[in-house]
């Protein structure tokens, strides 16, 4: 089932006010999500044991559909949001570029961690015969995210890593680029077609989050979700999978303040070079990454305020830009307005206001070490082009205020080799903080390969051990199989004397690519 039908709709809205041209996506009905659920749990039941060689030549089919449909894609893409052309482009190559790192995956084989103990006793008599490899879990339900409508939607790396797994995939689409959505969603369903797979490998639904998404987690047949978008989203749903009489994980990235941690002599010897640096940072898509820095922490002094004076006038001389929707511009303005402009116990610096209401312009905010600590909502992530810089008295503030912060999915370090060691303590509860830290860089952008992290402790992720981003995304939906004395016909290709597929197996305990000697 492609899409769903019931009596409410979807408009999907050109952003531009140009040729708008509305069209209906139908909530899924209780009966269709059912439907979608279980066509998924039957594909699931064939497609779980398809090699490895079949999956590659799926997602090589999805690339090709996709090409097809660039131009199309990108253009529906930038008419339903407010991303550039250039953007949408860079973000197409990214979701090819993700489906092309695990197609390398797949045929470098070490995410089944394939496993042999083979032992035999003084009469060669075999004694242990344990095996063990990772198998997908089931159907998977995932969301697509506001910000990034392809790399991190309908082909992006939780549906690619799942289907790569073993695993079919239901998209819960975004309400925000509906016909993006469907487009990139008939490519899929396309490279199923032409790889003769199951129906129900791949499904999309429609409909509200708190309505259609909460029934697809609730639904026993369903066994992992992917998630993208605000803590109070990725909240919901982790308690509604935990509450069900089988709970299932939620992969859910929820997003973070991103810290950073400026050092004294950094300050006073590069502060406008920083200024600039982060000026950029702060405002790449109108501050609408999940990794920009949102919050800076530093000792009081002249180098100090010579950053913030160069923070606040590179961001003036940035250009204000439109937010990805109408409703999430509303609700960054509400929250910078009364959580931010209305407190006396900030400073506040808009920069120029925008001479287009549908713009939004950049801002900072300066607090004590001590009133941030005491205002609980000054440590909430703002989604927009906003910045808050928490001033220390010394180096116990420093470390106290960093201390408070919950889990993020980055933290940056600013600092001189020569300051490092004085400031090790306070760096040490900085890097316990974050699932991914940087030292003299920003932390918006997020490389696809096999070393990223893109996680961190709660609330940032629902759980650090794990990856949205990368060659690791994959782990989240297999779970450990272990056969002992199991008869080889019967064993997965990967776990059989014969190493098939020449994948670095390890046996008695030595990492290797040789077959099991008998």
């Amino acid at each position: 089932m492609q899409t769903a039908i019931s009596k409410e709709s979807i408009d999907s809205k050109n952003k531009s006010k140009e040729n708008n041209s509305p069209a209906d996506f139908k909530p899924a009905t209780p009966s269709e999500i059912n439907d979608t659920v279980s066509l998924a749990d039957s594909a699931f039941q064939s497609y779980k044991d398809t090699s490895a060689e079949v999956r590659i030549s799926f997602l090589k089919e999805v690339i090709s559909e996709l090409e097809k449909d660039k131009a199309t894609i990108v253009n529906t893409a930038q008419a339903e949001s407010h991303l550039t052309s250039t953007r949408l482009e860079n973000e197409f190559n990214r979701t090819v570029n993700q489906i092309t790192l695990f197609i390398a995956v797949l045929k470098e084989g070490s995410w089944l961690n394939a496993s042999i103990d083979r032992k035999k006793d003084a009469n060669q008599n075999i004694v242990v015969d344990i095996r063990k490899i990772n198998v997908p879990l089931g159907p998977v339900v995932v969301f697509g995210a506001s910000n990034f409508p392809l790399a991190f939607s309908v082909a992006g790396g939780d549906t690619v890593s799942a289907l790569a797994s073993g695993c079919p995939v239901i998209v819960k689409a975004h309400n925000g680029h509906p016909k993006t959505s469907k487009l990139v969603a008939d490519a899929i369903l396309r490279a199923v077609a032409k790889c003769h797979l199951p129906q129900g490998v791949f499904s999309i639904v429609y409909g509200q989050g708190s309505t259609v998404g909460t029934a697809l987690v609730k639904h026993a047949l369903v066994k992992a979700v992917g998630f993208t978008g605000s803590f109070s989203g990725g909240k919901a749903l982790l308690d509604v999978a935990n509450a069900r009489k089988e709970p299932i994980p939620v992969y859910a990235e929820m997003g973070s303040l991103n810290p950073v941690l400026l050092l004294p002599a950094a300050l006073n010897e590069r502060g406008d070079t920083l200024a600039n640096q982060f000026a950029g940072s702060i405002t790449m898509g109108c501050g609408q990454f999940c990794t920009k820095p949102g919050v800076f922490f530093a000792i009081e002094g002249e180098g100090l305020d010579k950053f913030i004076s160069g923070l606040r006038n590179a961001l003036a001389k940035i250009n204000a830009q439109p937010m990805l929707s109408d409703n999430i511009h509303k609700t960054f303005k509400t929250n910078i307005e009364n959580k931010i402009q209305n407190k006396p116990v900030v400073d506040f610096y808009p920069s120029p206001a925008a001479t287009d209401e549908q713009l939004m312009s950049s801002s900072i905010a300066t607090v004590s070490a001590k009133k941030f600590m005491e205002h609980e909502s000054l440590q909430d992530e703002f989604f927009g082009p906003f910045a808050l810089i928490v001033k220390c008295k010394n180096e116990g503030e420093l470390k106290s205020a960093i201390s408070i912060l919950g889990g993020q999915l980055t933290a940056t370090l600013i600092g001189n080799e020569s300051e490092l060691n004085k400031y090790k303590n306070i760096i040490e509860t900085l890097i316990g903080k974050a699932g991914r830290v940087l030292y003299e860089g920003v932390p918006t952008g997020v490389d696809v390969g096999y070393s990223m992290h893109h996680g961190g402790p709660f609330p940032s992720s629902s759980s650090a051990l794990f990856t949205s981003v990368g060659a690791d995304a994959i782990k989240r939906f297999v779970r450990p199989q272990c056969f002992q004395t199991w008869p080889e016909s019967l064993l997965p290709a990967e776990l059989q004397n014969k190493n098939h597929r020449n994948i670095v197996r390890r046996i008695n305990g030595i990492h290797s690519t040789d077959s099991v000697i008998l």
